[in-house]
């Protein structure tokens, strides 16, 4: 979207949650991580936030669930053939994640505030949709502890607090709205890109969704940073204290305003686990450096936004207020650009086709890919049963090269590393590896992806569970009569929409016309995409050349589509009176983005 023009400014903004994908801690309940017999005993209080309790099993869940994310990545990248041997400290981990598990105690004494809580009904409706996800015949309680929970008086804490903190944010995000005023700018910035054919008030539920995000991360930044200012934080552990205290230290700092060391810790966390950086020294003084640098840009933005009046919203504190100002002094500058009507005449004669209407259709698209039956899955199971019986541990090598149909790892000659139980692979493949012996060759083991023959070329001495594999994929193949299937469904379909006894309505709307493809588009162009068939020339000019309603079929990219013209706007030359606006508001939008690059 062009509403995300001047994000350059929010470069730190959202990286404190970033981790939130790596940390499996209140929110994101059911990650296993395979925590300790000892569960029970090992759950004391660690620290104290206004008298909310942080257990040491808290700090130790979150540590094991960015642990096995990050095993589970270098696993990903080592089948793509990318050799990652960095490590994150361990201190960096237990304070990103103490740093998570302190900001939820504040936002739960934010709920206990707002006099916010959630009723029994709601926790015990959490738990039994938990209870319905665990295997038949497992212990609920084996299953909490399998995830590091200690009991489900502890699962229901946790749900407690995670209902308690959403309810918190979306309440402070609702009290947290722009004037009419100020939506009508940020309506007038983007009418031209995003709002095509679109009134404001059309608009506007858009508009007030995307700013509502856009302000999420202040608006849980700075409610957590009022609620530490007043908190009353007890530590129960000497190192547990030291870590907290160097999280909140600063390491950057300029005219009142800094960023702690937390976001530092995260930074490098995140270079880490997703680039393969090496942790040093160098690594930490660089990210220093970019981290003081964000907020000198920051520091002058704010400073250019105060200069012109504009002021922040009052629900900031510290860097956020910055970043609101700085939200608000680009809508300023766009709003307060006035070229002249020559001057934007010169910009529209330079290139007047630019604002032409271009020719366009609206339209549907109904249709599914000639997928292999259970029948075809039984003839390729069949195939590889006898290619099984050809295969030795001197010849696999070779043969995955000439027929294996896995694009990731024919030409290694199948190769896909060393595995374990903690990789991301289907469970069908974990499963049959896991009692195979060094030069096994297995299978064949059925997928979701096909047939896989299996060789097990190593296993690991030190530890059974992780062994070198090779593989022969074979893909099924949809025969004859599947594809024929297919295409007497969507024949038949044709007819009925064109004698109207359904609508594209119908088809797209209602869960018995079981579709992979229901597209529906209000804007396509010439030589561009249609959308779910993708970029195929024929099917667009074939779109275009059609009459409006008129239903075609047509096959393409190993599948048989259905698609119709239901509007259509044709090529329009359009004059400088016309255009005006557009112009005023696409040079608006770049005159604000070099201002701001001049003080960044």
């Amino acid at each position: 979207m062009a509403l995300r023009k001047f994000k350059k400014l929010m470069v730190p903004l959202s990286v404190l949650f970033i981790a939130a994908m790596l940390v499996p801690i209140f929110l994101k309940i059911g990650e296993s991580i395979r925590a300790g017999k000892n569960i029970q005993q090992n759950n004391e209080v660690i620290a104290e936030v206004n008298g909310h309790k942080i257990h040491r099993l808290d700090l130790e869940r979150g540590v094991a669930g960015v642990k096995n994310k990050i095993m589970q990545i270098k696993s990903m990248k080592a089948q793509q053939g990318i050799e990652d041997n960095s490590e994150v400290p361990d201190d960096i981990i237990k304070k990103v994640i103490l740093g998570e598990l302190v900001s939820n105690a504040l936002l739960v004494s934010s709920a206990e505030d707002l006099k916010i809580k959630a009723s029994d009904k709601e926790i015990n409706d959490k738990i039994n949709e938990i209870k319905a996800g665990v295997a038949k015949g497992e212990s609920f309680l084996n299953y909490l502890q399998s995830m590091g929970i200690a009991n489900e008086k502890e699962l229901k804490r946790m749900i407690k607090e995670s209902i308690e903190v959403s309810r918190v944010l979306e309440t402070q995000q609702k009290a947290h709205k722009l004037s009419e005023e100020d939506l009508k700018k940020y309506y007038e910035m983007y009418r031209y890109t995003d709002f095509q054919d679109q009134t404001f008030e059309q608009a506007k539920p858009t508009i007030e969704d995307y700013v509502g995000k856009e302000y999420s991360d202040l608006i849980r930044n700075s409610l957590i940073e009022k609620q530490r200012e007043k908190a009353k934080i007890v530590f129960k552990d000497d190192e547990i204290k030291k870590l907290y205290e160097e999280m909140v230290r600063p390491i950057a700092e300029k005219e009142g305003y800094s960023f702690k060391e937390a976001l530092m810790d995260t930074r490098i966390l995140m270079m880490v686990v997703s680039t393969g950086t090496e942790y040093s020294e160098d690594l930490i003084a660089k990210v220093r450096e970019s981290i003081q640098k964000d907020l000198d840009n920051l520091v002058a933005v704010g400073k250019a936004a105060k200069e012109k009046g504009i002021k922040a919203s009052p629900d900031f504190v510290g860097v956020d207020e910055l970043r609101d100002l700085g939200k608000r002094y680009f809508v300023y500058l766009v709003d307060s650009y006035n070229p002249s009507d020559a001057d934007l005449k010169k910009i529209y004669d330079a290139d007047q086709g630019k604002y032409d209407i271009r020719h366009s259709v609206g339209g549907y698209v109904v249709g599914d890919f000639f997928d292999p039956t259970e029948a075809d899955k039984e003839n390729t199971k069949k195939s590889a049963e006898e290619l099984k019986k050809t295969l030795t541990p001197e010849n696999f090598v070779e043969t995955a090269k000439k027929v294996s149909e896995d694009p990731g790892s024919k030409d290694q000659g199948g190769e896909l590393g060393w595995v374990d139980s903690n990789t991301n692979f289907v469970p069908e493949f974990l499963e049959a590896i896991k009692s195979a012996q060094k030069g096994q060759i297995i299978g064949p083991v059925q997928t979701e992806f096909g047939s896989h023959i299996i060789y097990v070329e190593d296993v690991d001495s030190a530890n059974p569970d992780k062994k070198k594999v090779s593989h022969i994929l074979l893909l099924p193949k949809p025969s004859e009569a599947s594809r024929k299937e297919l295409v007497d469904r969507l024949d038949t379909l044709k007819k009925e929409l064109e004698e109207k006894k359904v609508t594209w309505t119908d088809v797209i709307d209602q869960d018995k016309y079981k579709y992979e493809v229901k597209e529906v588009f209000k804007k396509i162009y010439e030589n561009s995409a249609v959308p779910g068939i993708g970029f195929v020339e024929e099917a667009n000019k074939k779109l275009f050349a059609s009459k409006v309603d008129e239903v075609l079929s047509y096959e393409v990219n190993g599948g048989y589509f259905l698609m119709v013209k239901t509007a259509e706007v044709p090529y329009k030359k359009r004059t400088f009176e016309e255009v005006k606006g557009q112009i005023r508001n696409e040079e608006a939008l770049k005159y604000a983005t070099q201002e701001l690059d001049k003080l960044l």
